[in-house]
């Protein structure tokens, strides 16, 4: 009888245990993720971390960013862990609270006047990689400037060769690679908002995503739509949650980022 009940019980597990696929573009993300094809960082031990505990584990495809979001919208990659919301990408992603926090800031040449508020942009070029949030640069007259699998490093190339005025990239990546990287010849402006929290975009075409109806305006996405608590991508915001609560994910940011 002993054996019976471990044989089921290890038989539940298995039926249960899943895959979840994360995609990531190539360029690095210090110390979020590596340049591919190394996916070492503090999403790998976070997401690795989080989705054990739901009997679940991670896999890792790294691809341009385009290919990545084609792959999230037919549902071959499940999530990409840092998803900036818009109502484009919220046809085919469903968004929710990655667990981390960012703040925005500026850097640019030394020749450029010191800048504390958005406003200032005007009419300067800004560098933003592909995808990345504008911040509401272009409301106030700020020129944009795209670039496919930018990284803090060619940035800084663009602003010492004269090719844009100011990058805009969140706090906490540009201090980790300053502090590694000194850089006499830029400077920091904070001028760009406080810390709010990082989304998550998971595939609604994944096998692991069940939706319902809701008609509550629930924030940043006012959704029509929640997650099914039967779905392992429900456990696997709540276990988010949970690890965000009692200090787990604290503890990953601090030996990553100190």
């Amino acid at each position: 009888m002993k054996y019976l009940i471990m044989l089921l019980l290890l038989l539940s597990w298995h039926a249960s245990a899943c895959t979840f696929t994360m995609g990531y573009r190539l360029s690095e993300r210090l110390p979020l993720i590596n340049a591919a094809p190394n996916n070492d960082g503090l999403y790998k031990e976070l997401y690795s971390t989080a989705l054990e505990k739901i009997n679940c584990k991670l896999k890792i495809i790294r691809e341009p960013k385009r290919r990545i979001l084609k792959k999230i919208g037919s549902g071959k990659i499940d999530f990409y862990p840092g998803f900036t919301f818009s109502k484009e990408r919220a046809k085919y992603a469903y968004f929710f609270e990655n667990g981390l926090e960012m703040s925005f800031l500026a850097i640019s040449s030394l020749s450029q006047p010191t800048i504390s508020r958005i406003e200032q942009l005007r009419s300067k070029i800004i560098l933003i990689a592909q995808g990345g949030p504008t911040l509401g640069v272009e409301k106030v007259g700020g020129v944009i400037r795209r670039v496919e699998n930018l990284t803090i490093e060619s940035a800084i190339g663009y602003l010492n060769r004269g090719k844009a005025d100011f990058y805009l990239y969140p706090k906490a990546s540009i201090d980790y690679y300053l502090k590694n990287n000194p850089q006499p010849q830029i400077k920091s402006h904070p001028c760009c908002g406080d810390k709010t929290p990082m989304l998550l975009g998971f595939s609604k075409a994944s096998v692991h995503l069940s939706l319902s109806r809701n008609n509550l305006d629930i924030g940043h996405a006012s959704y029509d739509q929640v997650l099914e608590r039967k779905s392992k991508a429900f456990a696997l915001q709540q276990i988010i949650q949970q690890m965000k609560a009692d200090g787990s994910i604290d503890k990953l940011y601090q030996k990553y980022y100190q």
